[in-house]
């Protein structure tokens, strides 16, 4: 039986035209930065030919709390170029896991 009590956040990406594969170097550092921030990555899912990159994200604990201490860690703040700037659009969602 799944941890229902995890918070788990979809995100969901559109990458600009020919960026996929330097996002991906960069996305690296992303990871170990969540990790390192009590994130757990739950799977990451990408189409380099639709531009298209999805991933699950979750956290045990106050998800917002520690999305804000993520984001302001000099970690996250160390990773250059910004991910943000491969992305034409980013949709997030909470999400619970069914299976």
């Amino acid at each position: 039986m799944y941890d229902r009590a995890m918070a788990h956040q979809l995100r969901s990406y559109r990458v600009k035209p020919g960026q996929m594969q330097p996002f991906l170097e960069v996305f690296d550092k992303v990871v170990e930065a969540r990790r390192a921030h009590g994130f757990t990555v739950d799977g990451v899912w990408y189409s380099e030919a639709d531009g298209v990159f999805t991933w699950v994200v979750s956290h045990d604990g106050p998800f917002e709390e520690a999305v804000e201490r993520y984001y302001e860690s000099d970690q996250r703040k160390a990773i250059t170029p910004s991910p943000a700037s491969f992305l034409d659009e980013v949709e997030t969602y909470m999400v619970e896991r069914l299976l």
